[in-house]
């Protein structure tokens, strides 16, 4: 509401309503409302006009929307003045003299100058600080107006005087109203009341101001302001003065009030309104802060503790108003501090912590720190300045050498002469140490301290130059590790040698080729197997080089065929130049062996060379030839001997004599057992090899059985044939005999066979006719084909006995056939060919061919149908086609050629086609003479394949008798029809044609014979005259088991043919009558050919076929094939023409285009997502029809698979986020996120649906992990999958966008190169990348990218959980307190006070004291769990303990299994007090005195203890002479001068005089003459005291007996009476092989003559010759190089003499009583020297020089135990012996082999030496096995000496018999 004051002229009344601090409104919002203070000037004629005017402002103001009561108030409290004498009652009720005030109303008092809004008294605005001068504050709509004017707020109280009418400027009345009511919802007021004072002024108007009481500043608050008018209506107020010092100050001034003060003069009366304005001063962060004494420079230690405050002095000020946002200053490290050297205490404290430990050494010299201060206004205002901190360098670190190894080299020397070098060695990089304490440098020195034992280096103590000092010789220093010395060099600071640095010295020394290789063993004596092939490997020798380069050591052992392979590997070389490198060269006369130069393998050159029967043993020799030049001069090189002795083999077959062809002629009369004939074998081989038995080869009778119709036998021993059976049938009989040896293995037995014939003949007629045996086969050579034939048809030919007769028919041309089995076969050809084979040998032999060609299979490479047979006339033309040759699909027929050999000098009419192998004659047939044409065949591809079979062509004689009577005669003897025409007279010479459909079986093929050539003679006799012929298919199997032939020419098939295996047949068919002779023209040659059928159905050339295409390919796109799709049909024509259809599972998206083959896609839009793989059928149908005409449409199809190819066209989307830290890491899955308890993935799988938020920040499920989490820890793993294939769905993950999120608002992202957090790109994992800062929450944007570019995102928010990460530091390194001893309750003696970085309950510290180690008894000291004060408690002793030494733990207030703890030292010294009186001890009597007060009481109970000393002293003892000597000590600290002591006799004390005392170390001497007569003993009283203050002492008393002098004992014997030795009895060690003069003993006699003329000499004893003493000093020697296995232990005397010199010879002076003389004398010493064993024996097996043989049963399992190489053993035992002791002779067993040698058959128990088998023998049968075993000393170790010997177990084959034992296992060969 507007406040006004109304003036009258007459009288003028002036009321004002005060400011906004004058309202009060209820809280409550009920209206209540006090208007206080009106104000009313008048005076006493103008009471009444007074009210009414205040009625009509109320009215007015009513008028106006003021809410004002009518009823204006219950009283009013008036004053007045009647000419200033007049004063009514301020307490007079008004309305007893007034007109009610209920009449007041409606008086019509218009104000016309007014603020708007209407009713507004009170205006506040809000002003920035910087608001410039001149700046609008703001604006005010008022009107109508005069006169507008800015006042203080109260100083209107200074002009009221002036208003009172009648009174003077000097005076005047105020009245004072206080009006109050309350306020209705609907704005009108009630129950008003108003009250009123007045108050008449006494002092003068123009100090009425002065009676104000309230702020000076108020009056000032309007300079601030200024108005501008805008117009008639609006004013502008302005800024008059700048407002910045207002706010920004110590005292801050943020209020401003002033008033506006209207006045509107209407011409009766000035009315004047009024409004107050409050303005509130922003501040405005226009400060930045302001760092005071910058920059600054800080100097620290380098061994600073982490955790100590270094600096407190950097602060900033900030002038904006103080204790607002906009001056408080924050502070932190924004550069220089990368390492974390250094922190600050908070964000608040800017004191700099030390909080990683520095090191001036490393590279913490100087650090410039920038700091910068920000404070929190917004935006926020920062200024920065540097921090130069200088670390001082402290020695805190040892000398460092340059390189931690320094590595050299120095050859050996050569030859060893034993004189001392200085010679220096040169590094690479020079041996050089230096102080690590940069900046103090301290110079060092150098020491060997390891590795020098031998003093074979020295050093330069100043520079570190190392020298060698000795000769080296590698070959003495074999078991250097590498040839290298190992020194250690030491590096210690001059000022403190404690501070050392340690440097590794590595010497090689280098080889000389100084030695030459030396072999294993003098001879190598093997034994082998005869007729080993080619490449076998019998031995290695092996050789040792004492140079280096690695020695070439491989140890002996049996190879294997084809071995040549060997242990020398580049791995077994050690590059140490080639001074070690040398190869083998062999040297064999007999060329049987040739060796590997490296690896020393004797391999058999010469395999005929190997043959026990010409040569039993073999001699060489094997050299070692080195492939350096060595220093070593005029030394041939090495080599040792190899005899190799040959054991037998069964190689040999018996041999028949003279030959295996006998004959022998036996009556028919014979009688049983009688001999026909002897036949008679040898074998050169020996034993069982070479034993020779007989047997008969028995043919098999008709009905199967063997043996029958042989009436003979042959003895098995001598070779006797005899007769079984008697008589005898006349005739031929052939018998096989067969010789066989007799090996161990039955597998190995070798045969031979003799043909026996004898001839039966009768008693009269042994001179038969030979024709029998052209025709009747008496050997039964034809029965035992057939029973070879028989067998062969059952088991496919397994004795091959096609292929034996072939390769004896290739022998035969070769003219080898030693057995005559060809001329045999040829012989009965021959005879079959003239008795027509009566006994069927061809059949029997062509079925022998069907057979083995059943047995072979087609994919073998072979002729078919071979041997060939053809038949051809005799008056064929040329041209005409005998025949044809073919072969198997096994030979690529395309490359085959085929010829034919033969040896027929005139040449043959025939020749085959190189390409088809079409035989046809080329001559005329009839030129040529023979009948039987036999040749070899010949196929071959050019490379691979060669075929050989026979060809064999008859020539058939045609007719050519004419019409004379003989050939008439002739005619009828061959014919059936006399006098008839022979009708084959007139069949054509050119070769028939026939046609016949294929796969019909039986089918009429074609007529060979023209019936109508008889003439029409009737069908019976036709009949009849065709009975008589013959007809035979004269073609090979293949082709005649197809056709058959009638009798009558009819030629037809007898099962299907099939075209497409064959198209044409040329058969020859003969003719014969009868009789079997061919007449007339009885040879057709018949071409047939095979006409097509449909029985075929197309096929296709793949079992499947492949294709792709890209998804969303269109329609018509080709499906990339990877074959075309091909058919093919075998058919002909029409037959063979077919088509291609698809079908399958969307085989309507696909077309086959039919001429090509080629798939298209035909509609439809492919997506891979959906279906990836199509997996259709391709059919192919023929267009072919039956053999009625009936379409066949015969078809067959195969797989066809589509792929579809992926086209990148999904995104990858994040399927799965997974913990990967179960305890650190947790998540909060939002809404939409869930957790998979079964997921396999990890213990934890959240899965989250991002796509369905829209808001990524809390999407986003909240991952929170501790800030402690190691930087490179793997904490999640997302999971982003892709729909697509292959690179498209190869997803890579990143994270572009780091970003911080604190109180859900983004902060700016962070640069990308230095995100907290990394994600692997293939695995997604997410992980640490930087330490992370706590309380912080991240958001991050992790993309997955697929290969094809596309892109999915998500956002993860992961909070950084504050964890309990700093201990509390204490703010020393050790508290040390002293503390005087004595007894103490609860006395304070320090505290401790650690701090911790951590904030809340982690900052909490706690204490407490720990003691480490042992049980120690409690302590007398307590600490204060809060603050770390210590107190002790308890009576503190420093003789019982000097100081404390215990821990004080400080302890945070973390979770209680991850609470933090720091542990500080805490010394207390005891510092001592002189509570100690001096104690005497080693006394020899304790003495008790009782003290008595007076005489006849009783002993105190406390009696004097007086310690006793016992001495005594000769009475002619010179002074000085030591009586005795008293000890005593103070447990008090002698520092002080409390446990410090002095002696001293009393003065008066009995002896004084006599004896004194060393006053520091308690010696008794004497000081005068002793008497024993006048003075016997002395009681000498002895006070000890100490230095304290005051000075305690104690007294002990010596007592001292004077010893009486008689004479001397008598020396006149001479004798010695003491022992001269300080020991009589040495033992010492040496080893054997000793160098002479090795010292061994250094002998001392005792201090009583160690100042004699001594000498020192050996008593003679068994074996002192190889010894020496030194006669002046008695070092005793060793003379001759010892073996300790010839004598292990010596017995040696010394004897000692004394001896002057007179007249140049020495004389005894102590000779020795007799009875010394049994025993050692005085002079004599005993000493025994046992002899060390040394390895320098290898072990022995004693074997003789020849190999171990044993034998095994082939019955022997697994561990079969076969010989043992130890004595005892059973049944076989061979002794390793080694003449060392001890481990120099525990021998280790072990066999040598290589991973295929049959070796590993055995394994040998390396400490008992059993060998045992390890496999089964079972199929070894007659085998012998050879290894090689090694023995080696010192449980088989590197260094250990070896030896090797050959083993040989044999498998024997036992037959049947009983395994006794080893000399019975039959007969073991060798």
């Amino acid at each position: 509401m507007a406040r006004f004051i109304v003036r009258h002229r007459a009288p003028q009344v002036r009321l004002d309503n005060q400011t906004q601090d004058d309202i009060d409104r209820d809280q409550n919002g009920t209206g209540q409302f006090h208007m206080r203070y009106w104000s009313i000037p008048f005076g006493r004629s103008t009471r009444k006009v007074l009210y009414n005017d205040l009625a009509a402002q109320f009215n007015t103001l009513q008028t106006r929307r003021c809410v004002w009561t009518r009823k204006l108030c219950n009283y009013v409290d008036c004053a007045e003045t009647a000419n200033g004498d007049e004063k009514l009652s301020p307490t007079a009720d008004l309305s007893a003299t007034c007109t009610d005030m209920s009449t007041i109303t409606n008086l019509g008092l218009c104000l016309r100058c007014q603020f708007y809004p209407a009713g507004e008294y009170l205006r506040f605005v809000r002003v920035p600080e910087n608001v410039p001068i001149g700046g609008e504050v703001l604006q005010i709509e008022v009107h109508p107006r005069n006169n507008l004017t800015l006042q203080p707020v109260d100083k209107v109280l200074a002009t009221l005087g002036s208003l009172v009418p009648g009174t003077s400027s000097s005076g005047g009345l105020i009245a004072r109203c206080i009006l109050s009511g309350s306020v209705q919802s609907a704005g009108i007021t009630t129950n008003v009341s108003l009250k009123c004072s007045v108050i008449i002024p006494s002092v003068p108007n123009e100090q009425l101001s002065d009676t104000y009481t309230g702020r000076s500043t108020w009056v000032e608050d309007v300079s601030y302001f200024t108005y501008l008018d805008q117009s008639d209506q609006v004013v502008s107020v302005r800024l008059a003065q700048s407002l910045e010092n207002l706010v920004d100050s110590d005292n801050p001034q943020n209020v401003l009030k002033f008033r506006l003060v209207c006045d509107y003069d209407d011409g009766e009366d000035m009315i004047s309104s009024y409004l107050s304005v409050t303005v509130y001063v922003e501040d405005i962060n226009d400060h930045s802060p302001e760092f005071q004494n910058a920059p600054y420079h800080i100097t620290v230690d380098e061994l600073t503790p982490v955790g100590l405050t270094i600096f407190r002095g950097i602060h900033a000020v900030d002038r904006d108003k103080p204790n607002t946002p906009n001056s408080d200053v924050q502070y932190s490290i924004v550069e220089g501090n990368e390492k974390g050297k250094f922190a600050l205490e908070s964000s608040h404290r800017a004191a700099l912590v030390v909080r990683r430990a520095l090191d001036y050494d490393t590279g913490d010299i100087d650090f410039e720190l920038t700091v910068m201060a920000s404070d929190r206004g917004s935006p926020p205002r920062n200024s920065s300045t540097n921090i130069r901190v200088s670390v001082l360098d402290n020695d805190d670190l040892s000398p460092k050498f340059a390189r931690d190894v320094y590595r050299t080299s120095v050859t050996e020397f050569y030859p060893v002469t034993g004189a001392r070098v200085h010679q220096e060695l040169r590094f690479d990089t020079p041996l050089l140490a230096f102080d690590q304490d940069l900046a103090i440098a301290t110079p060092v020195r150098y020491d060997l301290i390891a590795g020098n034992d031998r003093h074979l280096f020295s050093i330069d103590p100043r520079n570190g130059s190392i020298f060698l000092e000795q000769e080296l010789d590698l070959d003495q220093e074999r078991t250097l590790p590498g040839n290298t010395f190992v020194l250690q060099v030491q590096a210690s600071q001059v000022d403190n040698p404690l501070k050392t640095g340690v440097a590794r010295v590595e010497v090689e020394l280098l080889d000389l080729n100084d030695n030459l290789p030396q072999f294993e063993v003098q001879l190598y004596n093997i034994s082998i197997v005869e007729n080993l092939p080619n490449g076998f490997s019998v031995l290695q020798v092996s050789a040792a080089d004492k140079d280096q380069v690695g020695t070439l050591s491989f140890s002996s052992g049996i190879g294997s065929l084809g071995s040549g392979t060997s242990f020398f590997s580049s791995q077994d070389k050690r590059e140490h130049g080639d001074n070690g490198e040398f190869s083998y060269q062999l040297e064999d006369p007999s060329e049987a062996f040739t060796m590997d130069p490296r690896s020393g393998w004797l391999t058999v050159r010469d395999q005929a060379k190997l043959d026990r029967e010409s040569q039993s043993s073999l001699f060489m020799k094997v050299f070692a030839r080195e492939k350096a030049p060595s220093v070593v001069r005029n030394v041939s090189a090495s080599s040792v001997s190899v005899e190799v002795t040959l054991l037998d083999a069964n190689d040999n077959n018996p041999s028949f004599l003279p030959s295996n062809l006998y004959e022998f002629t036996v009556e028919s009369d014979a009688k049983v057992g009688s001999v026909v004939g002897r036949v008679q074998a040898v074998d050169p081989d020996l034993g069982r090899n070479g034993m020779v038995l007989y047997d008969l080869q028995r043919p098999a009778a008709h009905n199967g059985s063997t043996g029958a119709g042989l009436p003979f036998a042959v003895d098995a021993q001598s070779g006797n044939l005899l007769v079984i059976d008697s008589p005898l049938a006349e005739g031929r009989h052939a018998v096989f005999v067969e010789a066989s040896d007799q090996p161990s293995n039955p597998s190995e037995r070798r045969f031979s066979l003799a043909v026996v014939t004898v001839e039966v003949v009768g008693t009269n007629s042994r001179g038969a006719s030979q024709s029998s045996r052209d025709c009747r086969d008496p050997q039964g050579f034809i029965e035992i084909l057939k029973v070879l034939l028989r067998s062969s048809r059952a088991c496919c030919d397994p004795p091959g006995l096609v292929e034996i007769l072939k390769g004896l028919l290739r022998l035969s041309r070769d003219c080898r056939d030693p057995q005559g089995l060809v001329e045999i076969l040829k012989g009965l050809s021959r005879s079959s060919r003239v008795c027509r084979d009566p006994q069927g040998l061809v059949a029997i032999l062509k079925g022998l061919l069907r057979s083995s060609r059943a047995c072979k299979g087609s994919e073998v490479p072979d002729f078919l149908g071979s041997p060939y047979e053809f038949w051809v006339g005799d008056n064929v033309p040329v041209g005409t086609s005998v025949g044809q040759m073919r072969v198997t699909d096994a030979v690529d027929r395309n490359k085959v050629i085929y010829d034919m050999l033969h040896s027929y000098h005139d040449g043959v009419p025939f020749a085959v086609e190189e390409r088809s192998g079409t035989i046809t004659v080329v001559d005329d047939i009839s030129k040529f003479e023979p009948v039987l044409y036999d040749f070899e065949a010949v196929a071959t591809d050019g490379s691979d394949v060669t075929l050989v079979t026979n060809v064999t062509i008859h020539v058939v004689e045609l007719d050519r008798m004419g019409g004379s009577e003989r050939d008439k005669e002739r005619r009828e003897q061959f014919s059936l029809f006399p006098n008839e025409v022979f009708i084959l007279d007139r069949v054509a010479a050119a070769p028939i044609q026939f046609r016949v459909r294929e796969n019909l079986s039986g089918a009429l093929v074609g007529q060979l014979l023209n019936h109508t050539a008889s003439g029409g003679r009737n069908s019976s006799v036709e009949s009849g005259r065709w009975r008589n012929l013959k007809f035979t298919i004269a073609n090979q199997q293949d082709v005649a088991d197809k056709f058959a032939v009638s009798q009558d020419g009819t030629l037809y098939t007898q099962r299907g043919l099939d075209r497409e295996e064959r198209e044409d047949y040329r058969l020859t068919l003969i003719a014969e009558n009868s009789r079997g002779v061919v007449r007339g023209a009885g040879v057709y040659q018949v071409n047939v050919l095979v006409e097509d059928e449909n029985d075929n159905p197309p096929v296709f050339d793949r079992s499947s076929y492949e294709g792709r295409i890209q998804e969303n390919s269109p329609s018509g796109s080709e499906v990339k094939l990877d074959h075309p799709i091909k058919a093919s049909d075998a058919d002909l024509g029409g037959n063979a023409q077919f088509t291609f259809t698809l079908h399958g599972d969307g085989s309507e998206l696909f077309s086959v285009e039919q001429p090509t083959g080629r798939v298209y896609l035909r509609a439809g839009t492919l997506d891979r997502e959906e279906k990836p793989i199509y997996l259709l059928r391709v059919v192919t149908r023929d267009k072919g029809r039956d053999s009625h005409h009936i379409a066949g449409n015969l078809n067959s199809e195969v797989k066809l698979t589509i792929y579809v190819d992926d086209v990148n066209d999904n995104a990858p989307t994040f399927l799965q986020m997974v913990s990967l830290l179960d305890q650190d890491v947790e998540i909060s899955g939002p809404q939409g996120a869930s957790s998979d308890p079964n997921s396999t993935l990890a213990p934890r799988v959240v899965t989250t649906n991002f796509t369905d938020h829209d808001d990524a920040l809390y999407a986003a499920p909240l991952v929170t992990v501790s800030e402690n989490t190691p930087v490179g820890m793997p904490i999640l793993r997302l999971l982003a999958g892709d729909r697509d294939a292959g690179s498209n769905a190869t997803v890579t993950y990143g994270i572009p966008l780091e970003t911080y999120v604190t109180n859900k608002i983004l902060l700016p992202p962070k640069a990308s190169s230095k995100n907290h957090f990394s994600i692997h790109p293939m695995t997604g994992e997410v992980s640490v990348a930087r330490v992370l800062p706590p309380e912080t929450e991240f958001l991050l944007n992790v993309t997955a990218v697929d290969g094809g570019g596309a892109t999915g995102n998500v956002s993860i928010r992961i909070y950084v959980r504050d964890v309990n990460d700093h201990a509390p530091v204490f703010k020393k390194s050790w508290y040390t307190f002293n503390l005087k001893e004595g007894y103490y309750v609860s006395h304070p003696i320090g505290a401790v006070e650690a701090t911790d970085q951590d904030h809340g309950d982690n900052a909490n510290v706690s204490y407490v004291i720990v003691q480490s180690g042992g049980d120690f008894p409690p302590l007398p000291f307590r600490i204060s769990e809060g603050n770390g004060t210590l107190s002790v408690t308890g009576n503190v002793d420093r003789e019982t303990r000097d100081s404390y030494s215990f821990q004080v733990m400080a302890q945070d207030g973390g979770p209680i299994k991850d609470r933090k703890r720091s542990v500080v030292d805490v010394e207390v010294n005891v510092l001592d007090v002189n509570d100690n009186a001096p104690s005497f001890y080693n006394y020899d009597h304790i003495l008790q005195i009782f003290s008595r007060s007076e005489e006849g009481s009783h002993a105190s109970e406390n009696p004097l203890l007086v310690p006793i000393y016992y001495a005594s002293v000769l009475e002619n003892s010179p002074p000085g002479t030591v009586v005795s000597k008293v000890s005593a000590n103070d447990s008090d600290f002698p520092g002080n001068g409390n446990g410090l002591l002095l002696f001293n006799i009393p003065y008066g004390s009995d002896g004084g005089d006599v004896f004194a005392v060393d006053s520091k170390e308690g010696i008794i001497r004497t000081v005068g003459k002793l008497d024993f007569e006048t003075q016997a003993s002395y009681n000498v009283s002895v006070v000890a005291s100490d230095l304290g203050n005051p000075s305690l002492s104690s007294t002990a008393v010596l007592s001292v007996s004077v010893v009486d002098v008689h004479e001397e004992e008598e020396e006149g014997s001479g004798e010695i009476r003491r022992p001269m030795f300080a020991h009589r009895y040495y033992e010492v060690e040496v080893e054997e092989n000793s160098a002479p003069m090795t010292p061994l003993l250094d002998l001392n006699v005792t201090e009583t003559y160690r100042k004699l003329n001594l000498k020192f000499s050996l008593v003679p004893t068994p074996g002192s010759d190889s010894f020496r003493i030194q006669p002046r000093n008695g070092t005793l020697y060793v003379v001759k190089s010892l073996d300790r296995e010839t004598t292990d232990k010596y017995e040696l005397r010394v004897r000692v003499d004394n001896v002057k010199k007179g007249r140049g010879m020495p004389v005894l002076l102590y000779p020795l009583p007799a009875h010394r003389l049994a025993d050692l004398a005085a002079n004599e010493v005993k000493v025994i020297v046992r002899v060390k064993d040394v390895n320098d024996n290898t072990p022995r097996f004693i074997v003789n020089g020849r190999p171990i043989v044993a034998a095994i049963p082939t019955t022997a399992n697994y561990g079969y135990q076969i010989v043992k190489l130890q004595p005892h053993s059973t049944p076989v035992f061979v002794q390793a012996v080694d003449a060392d002791e001890g481990l120099n002779a525990d021998v280790r067993y072990q066999i040598l082999g290589r991973a295929d040698d049959e070796s590993r058959k055995f394994t040998v128990d390396p400490l008992t030496g059993q060998v045992r088998s390890i496999v089964s023998f079972s199929r070894d049968a007659g085998r012998v096995f050879g290894f090689d075993v090694k023995a080696t000393d010192k449980r088989g170790a590197d260094d250990g000496r070896s030896s090797i010997t050959n083993v040989f177990v044999s498998n024997p084959s036992c037959r049947g018999q009983p395994v006794a034992g080893e000399h019975n296992l039959c007969r073991v060969p060798g």
